[in-house]
């Protein structure tokens, strides 16, 4: 199911969702392509669509999925989605704050008595400059992220949230805030920090915001197939001591320090999630945004038939011709000569012999370096 943020805003709550992809909004009717955008909401006003790029869509009161536009009213029961490659910003009504939903993510306007739901997805929130103080409450769930302006103190607020399946993070990019637990202390935020929540609400990780390395491969949504390890690849951090790469696979999660912008891992056939964040002495800076990856582990030898010659046959030398099948791309090698097999896994190589027994090994080699032998004896008489 799609997962979803609340955002609780004076009088009113916005839930962000990360959408499955199996589980996105059904695509807008013709008739809501192109022409002017949905019509208004009659109900309250909450917000205001105020930058809409790629393809943006909104639900009123469960109806139907129509495009949105730029200048759309947004009122309590709306749901706004952004597909791939779309992104919108909401301007709250009472506040001023704005909303910004990445790609593949759901916003749902809720009455501020709604149920709290945080499941997942990732948004940045903005408290402009201003010369009122303004205050901004955001459920999520480890608690309430408040976020405050004051002219002369504080001027603006800028945070960036994200919730997963199995923690929650916030940084402050300008500005501080504090998280108020239901069971536990409060968790403040100053300028430029940032902290990782487990599922629970327990504070996992924290630290200062600091450059992000830039993850280079595999690519996200990459499906591998590998023998024992997985390369995992990124750009340097300049000032960083070293790197910190963190791994998931449903409730199990591996840390793994490398000095170097690379680490090859082990990992079982499934599938993860990875990310790397830079570590200056103590301090960890932000990770980069996590990566999704397949990995299939295949450490089983390609077939190998040998046709020809039969094993003990008299020959004529000085030149025999070796027959058989493997796996399509196999490499053939056998005394020093090597061939390739062709689409069908079929091959001949031609192996020079000496009078007498002539004892062979024929070796095929997949892609991955799995590696089958047979061995042939011959007699040139």
């Amino acid at each position: 199911m799609p997962a979803r943020v609340e955002l609780v805003v004076a009088v009113a709550a916005v839930v962000l969702a990360t959408g499955c992809r199996s589980e996105r909004a059904p695509a807008p009717p013709p008739s809501a392509r192109g022409g002017a955008g949905p019509a208004p909401s009659a109900a309250t006003p909450i917000a205001t669509v105020v930058a809409v790029t790629g393809d943006v869509r909104i639900q009123r009161n469960g109806g139907a999925w129509v495009a949105v536009r730029t200048g759309v009213v947004v009122a309590v029961s709306d749901t706004i989605q952004a597909m791939a490659g779309g992104r919108a910003t909401l301007r709250i009504a009472a506040t001023g704050a704005e909303l910004t939903i990445d790609p593949e993510a759901t916003m749902r306007i809720a009455g501020a008595t709604a149920p709290v739901e945080a499941l997942g997805g990732r948004m940045t929130a903005q408290l402009a400059d201003d010369r009122v103080p303004r205050r901004l409450e955001l459920a999520l769930p480890p608690g309430v992220l408040v976020l405050t302006t004051d002219p002369v103190q504080q001027p603006r607020a800028e945070a960036v949230i994200e919730v997963g399946d199995a923690s929650s993070s916030i940084e402050m990019r300008v500005g501080a805030g504090e998280v108020r637990r239901p069971a536990a202390p409060p968790v403040a935020l100053g300028a430029r920090g940032w902290v990782r929540f487990d599922r629970g609400g327990a504070v996992a990780d924290r630290g200062e915001l600091g450059p992000t390395p830039t993850l280079v491969a595999p690519a996200d949504g990459a499906s591998l197939r590998v023998r024992h390890e997985v390369e995992l690849r990124w750009d340097v951090v300049p000032t960083a001591d070293r790197y910190r790469v963190v791994i998931s696979s449903g409730e199990v999660q591996r840390r793994v320090d490398s000095a170097e912008p690379v680490l090859r891992v082990s990992m079982a056939s499934g599938q993860y999630q990875w990310t790397v964040q830079a570590i200056v002495g103590d301090v960890a800076w932000p990770p980069a945004p996590r990566r999704a990856l397949t990995v299939d582990v295949d450490d089983r030898p390609p077939p190998l038939t040998i046709t020809a010659p039969m094993s003990g046959a008299a020959v004529v030398g000085p030149t025999i011709r070796i027959t058989g099948d493997s796996e399509p791309g196999a490499v053939i090698e056998a005394a020093g000569r090597r061939t390739t097999a062709d689409a069908r896994g079929r091959f001949t190589l031609a192996i020079a012999i000496v009078p007498g027994l002539t004892n062979l090994v024929i070796a095929a080699t997949d892609e991955l370096g799995n590696q089958r032998r047979v061995s042939r004896s011959v007699l040139w008489e």
